[in-house]
């Protein structure tokens, strides 16, 4: 009975790149959508976006919950890299939340969906633990 000795393959550098690519882009986005939440939920007035009715407040809450998970996930991921369904979860609720400001605000949010859409292809390629 022989044993095994060999360990397993090492991650590519543009696999561990696409990882650290993806966090950061994380902690960035994170804090843009806190950032840009809170501006149109406090600051603007209703003419310029700022919120009003309840489904505006639904949509800041999930905007908010968004914002924290990614900053959560970014900073958390590399300590329990199980996290990493959580980023993609949280990216998707990105994407859809996007298009609700397409359809429901007339908004021209595809800058936004082309950086998750980045972001969900970096957290693919990125490294596995």
């Amino acid at each position: 009975m022989s044993h095994d000795t060999t360990a397993p393959p090492r991650p590519g550098q543009a696999s561990v790149i696409a990882w650290w690519a993806g966090r950061v882009l994380l902690l960035l986005l994170g804090l843009f959508v806190l950032a840009a939440t809170s501006y149109f939920t406090f600051f603007a007035a209703p003419e310029d976006g700022g919120v009003t009715t309840l489904i505006d407040w639904a949509l800041a809450a999930w905007s908010y919950m968004v914002g924290i998970g990614y900053l959560w996930v970014a900073v958390r991921v590399g300590a329990n890299p199980g996290l990493r369904t959580a980023a993609f979860v949280f990216v998707i609720a990105q994407m859809v939340f996007s298009l609700i400001k397409i359809v429901w605000y007339d908004e021209m949010v595809l800058p936004v969906l082309a950086v998750d859409a980045l972001l969900l292809g970096l957290l693919a390629l990125g490294k596995r633990r």
